[in-house]
């Protein structure tokens, strides 16, 4: 049996729990004074015991000692805790609560009901851009009269007319009540721009030229018929209708309410510019290896289609297989075939296609204010005056007299024309296959080139030998510089292949050159001086514009309104025919 407890043994008890002064948390505010009398009580009972009460207090104040630490940090680290909230945080900090209070992305998902929304607003359609007009086209319509060969029907005379040949000029019915009011005449095929915006075409189609489908039920023209009737005016020959009758292109390709302002007429193919300075074309392009291509990527285009990479255009010039454009900013680009140095560059074979028929800017230079092309020559004229020329100059027709009449020679860069400095100012410029031409503000025709085809509309003899260049035998082949026709007042001029029409100051019209199919309008021989082309037809008439074409001629007056006199004046010529 152990013994009992003696109040010396049990005073350490009674001690450890009333010597506390303090107690956990926050004594109450309502009872301080009943805590302080009971502990001073405690002290009375336990006096006899002092010593020992004050060593046990002291191990148990020892022993709360980590509680009271503790309670000490616990404070500590919510009045930090406070302190950061009324600080403001960091970049860092505030990343680090956004994670923290970031929802778990284990919680459960929720599925929401679909809802019914109303569908949105188609957005409003953006206003077409607006169009600037750069361009307009001529207003006047023309009666026009055409002469030459009509072997396939490039003389436009419609289905109806089946002369191999007009050896004199006759008014075009079909072309005038169509409102015609300017015409381009090509190699074997024409265009014309009607009043209204309607580009027409006839003549070959063979590669697309026309721009339209000429399929013909009826079947295929006998070209050998046809030649064979060359020598003979009064036979007829079998035509393709829709290739004889002017008729509109085909505008499936063409952007909607386009504007023609003008069009031009190479060998095998056609170009039509708009008011707002773009470039439509189709057709091909023809080397000395025969069809060379429209584009990089297409080889023979047979209906209408833009011509990438040029805008701005003001003017277009086409000579055989190459196009010259005039642009707002007065610098000339070029495209096509460039065998003969007609593009002012060079043409590497293997990238030839890229770099011939996409357009492409003629040199550095800007300031031009006119062009015109050759059959594979090239000229523009700068702003001060002068006239530029390039291309093939084997019978000096770029103007350039140094290597003319060399079977090869040819002038690369454009090259300011010597005989033409001094000169009035140039108002127009024409030029054909071996020869060309600028009328001046006196109304001067000067003329160079090839002499023994007769194409100067000069008579050789009367020319100063330091213009001419002579062959081997003495005999005059090239005339090398600019030279005036005698006697001759000239507003308007063109030339053909190896012939030419100029439209004088009175409204007469004159013609020279080669004359195998009566492409002067006037039969006989070649034609060796500007001569008047007079026939009945063409009596009392006015003429304000002329074009020649491979082997044919046009010419045109101001559309009158007495038609009916227009049929009487053309029947003695119908009948004598």
């Amino acid at each position: 049996m152990p013994p009992k407890r003696t109040a010396k043994a049990a005073a350490p008890k009674a001690a450890t729990a009333k010597p506390a002064t303090k107690t956990r948390g926050r004594p109450a505010a309502t009872k301080p004074a009943t805590a302080a009398v009971a502990t001073a009580a405690a002290v009375k009972k336990t006096a006899p015991a002092k010593k020992s009460t004050t060593k046990t207090t002291k191990k148990t104040i020892q022993s709360k000692k980590p509680l009271q630490e503790a309670k000490a940090n616990t404070s500590a680290k919510r009045k930090a805790d406070a302190d950061l909230e009324e600080k403001p945080q960091s970049k860092r900090q505030k990343k680090q609560v956004a994670e923290k209070t970031k929802p778990s992305t284990t919680a459960k998902r929720v599925i929401k009901k679909p809802t019914t929304r109303a569908p949105k607003p188609a957005p409003a359609p953006k206003p077409p851009k607006k169009k600037v007009v750069i361009n307009t086209a001529p207003t006047t319509r023309l009666d026009v009269f055409a002469f030459g060969s009509n072997s396939f029907a490039e003389l436009g005379m419609g289905d109806t007319f089946k002369k191999a040949e007009c050896p004199r000029a006759k008014f075009n019915t079909v072309l005038s009540e169509a409102g015609v009011v300017q015409i381009s005449a090509g190699g074997m095929h024409g265009i014309a721009l009607t009043h209204d915006s309607k580009v027409l075409t006839w003549g070959v189609n063979d590669q697309g030229a026309l721009g339209r489908d000429t399929t013909w039920e009826g079947g295929l023209v006998d070209m050998d018929k046809a030649e064979e009737s060359d020598s003979d005016e009064d036979e007829e020959i079998e035509v393709n209708p829709k290739e004889a009758t002017p008729t509109a292109i085909d505008l499936s390709g063409v952007e909607p309410g386009t504007v023609f302002t003008q069009v031009v007429a190479a060998d095998s193919a056609s170009f039509a510019l708009t008011d707002d300075g773009l470039v439509y074309g189709w057709g091909t392009f023809r080397n000395s290896n025969g069809v060379w291509g429209f584009s990089p990527d297409v080889q023979v285009q047979r209906t209408p289609t833009l011509v990438t990479g040029i805008k701005d255009v003001t003017k277009l010039a086409a000579g055989s297989n190459h196009v010259l454009a005039l642009l707002t900013d007065g610098s000339v680009h070029s495209w096509g075939s460039g065998e003969q140095d007609q593009l002012a560059r060079r043409l590497v074979e293997r990238h030839a296609k890229i770099q011939g028929l996409v357009p492409q800017k003629v040199g550095s230079r800007r300031g031009f204010v006119d062009i015109a092309a050759g059959a594979d020559h090239s000229f523009a004229v700068y702003k001060d005056g002068s006239v530029y020329g390039w291309g093939l100059n084997n019978y000096g027709q770029t103007g350039i007299p140094a290597k003319a009449g060399e079977s090869e020679a040819g002038v690369l860069k454009p090259t300011v024309i010597p005989s033409l400095k001094g000169q009035s100012k140039i108002t127009q410029i024409a030029a054909g296959n071996f020869n060309s031409l600028a009328i001046t503000e006196k109304n001067e025709i000067l003329v160079w080139g090839r002499i023994d085809n007769h194409a100067t509309g000069i008579d050789p003899t009367t020319l100063s030998k330091d213009d001419v260049i002579f062959d081997e035998r003495d005999r005059p082949r090239i005339l090398a510089n600019a030279t005036p026709i005698p006697n001759l007042e000239v507003t308007y001029a063109t030339y053909g292949t190896e012939h030419a029409i100029a439209i004088t100051k009175d409204g007469k019209a004159y013609s020279w050159g080669f004359n195998s199919s009566n492409q002067t309008g006037q039969p006989g021989d070649d034609v060796k001086v500007a001569t008047l082309i007079d026939s009945k037809a063409v009596q009392g008439k006015s003429f304000i514009w002329a074009g020649a074409g491979g082997q044919y001629g046009m010419i045109a007056s101001t559309s009158g309104p007495a038609t009916a006199d227009k049929e009487e004046t053309t029947k003695p010529e119908a009948a004598s025919a």
